[in-house]
């Protein structure tokens, strides 16, 4: 219908334009009068006629058509367009609110299973990863403890080691700190003149004592000694340091009452052989017999600073840690005889120091074996760590004796009471 109405319409305006047109041509062009019929005035007025009677049907056309486009055209358009709209508006709203009025419980629905679906993926992956890192970690440890394993795994040279320089060496330790006290406590009666001492009743007794000892167990006329037509039970050994401090055979058994005799000789013999005369009864609460006392007993504590040093040194040679260090000692060559079943101190150190690198089966178990290379380096570490405190102590111990025996010379130096007031020079 309104297809049709557009058509007529736009025929209908072609038609009157087309008249239009001609109008005005004949009105415009100028043409050539065929013949006088009426004069100009005539004609004047005829042709104002008709171009008035045209300019008015030309304007009312104009206002018709005017008026037909905007009620025909612009009105129907118009009205027609905005109906269609809000035809389209009511329908399209009805449809999408119905749709979203579905749609949202189905997005809620899609989304809760979106929701869900990620939540166990995540929980997934991270069961996974959490798998793969304990397994990593399984694996990890699984490693580390064969090569601790390896690493640890006893062997004989190990357990040697760990036997002879564990628990004994520790117990030697304590025991030769122990027997250096001792030492100069034993003597210390003597040097003071104690009761029942040799030296109780003066130098002379004591001298006596101690040669008639000499004669019956150290004398050794083959060496050229004196007072003996045959060597005694111990010939010599009361002087032979050496062999007492540094010989091959570096334990003494301290249960044989002759190799006591020997020690406590060659210290009295080394550090001081006799004592001085004991001071007279009378003569101790004068001022010179409390003078006296004063200097025995400041010696005293010299000598035995110097026999807790010496004593040492003999102290660390005495047995009885309970360590056989006989198999060590004798796979690294030395004879048996010079071995003990009841190693002294610095036999276990001779011993884990020295007579154990001297064991073939030590450099073989060491080739191809890093876990054995490294379980020694730590012995070796340990051991090399005793021998620097057993230095320190000994240069300590040596620095009390050099004061000691400097203090003993000063005292010496110190002038009487009758010139302590002179110029010094």
């Amino acid at each position: 219908m309104k297809k049709v109405s557009a058509i007529f319409f736009c025929q209908r305006l072609r038609g009157r334009v087309a008249g239009l047109t001609l109008a005005w041509l004949l009105v415009l062009l100028p043409l050539q009068a065929s013949a006088q019929c009426e004069d100009a005035v005539t004609a004047s007025a005829a042709l104002n006629t008709v171009t008035v009677s045209i300019g008015t049907d030309l304007g009312l056309f104009v206002t018709q058509e005017t008026n037909f486009v905007s009620q025909k055209l612009l009105d129907t358009a118009t009205n027609e367009v905005n109906g269609r709209l809000d035809e389209f508006s009511g329908n399209i709203s009805e449809a999408l609110t119905a749709w979203v009025d579905r749609l949202i419980p189905v997005l809620q629905l899609i989304t809760r299973q979106l929701s869900a679906a990620q939540i166990d993926q995540t929980r997934v992956l991270g069961s996974m990863m959490d798998a793969q890192l304990l397994n990593e970690a399984i694996n990890t440890r699984n490693v580390r403890r064969v090569e601790a394993q390896k690493r640890y795994e006893p062997s004989s040279l190990s357990c040697q080691s760990d036997t002879i320089g564990g628990r004994g060496q520790t117990k030697a330790y304590q025991m030769s700190r122990a027997l250096a006290r001792s030492f100069a406590l034993e003597d210390s009666g003597r040097i003071c003149n104690a009761q029942n001492s040799t030296a109780a009743a003066g130098t002379y007794a004591e001298i006596k004592s101690l040669w008639n000892e000499y004669v019956d167990k150290f004398c050794d006329n083959s060496k050229g000694d004196q007072g003996c037509s045959s060597p005694g039970a111990l010939p010599g050994r009361h002087k032979d340091i050496p062999a007492l401090l540094w010989g091959d055979r570096q334990t003494i058994d301290m249960s044989m009452s002759d190799n006591q005799l020997v020690v406590k000789a060659a210290l009295r013999y080394l550090i001081r052989p006799l004592s001085e005369d004991p001071i007279l009864p009378g003569a101790v609460n004068s001022a010179s017999g409390q003078q006296a006392l004063l200097t025995r007993r400041a010696e005293a504590a010299r000598i035995n600073t110097i026999y807790n040093v010496l004593g040492q040194m003999v102290a660390e040679r005495v047995g009885g840690s309970g360590v056989n260090a006989q198999s060590m000692r004798t796979a690294g060559g030395m004879p048996p005889t010079d071995a003990s079943t009841n190693a002294s101190y610095r036999e276990i150190m001779q011993s884990m120091t020295k007579d154990r690198f001297y064991n073939p089966q030590y450099a073989i178990q060491m080739v191809g074996s890093p876990e054995q290379v490294t379980r020694d380096q730590a012995s070796i570490n340990a051991t090399r760590l005793q021998l620097l405190s057993d230095i320190y102590h000994r240069s300590e111990e040596m620095l009390f004796m050099e004061a000691a025996a400097y203090g003993r010379d000063l005292d010496k130096q110190v002038p009487s009471p009758a010139v302590s007031s002179a110029e010094l020079r």
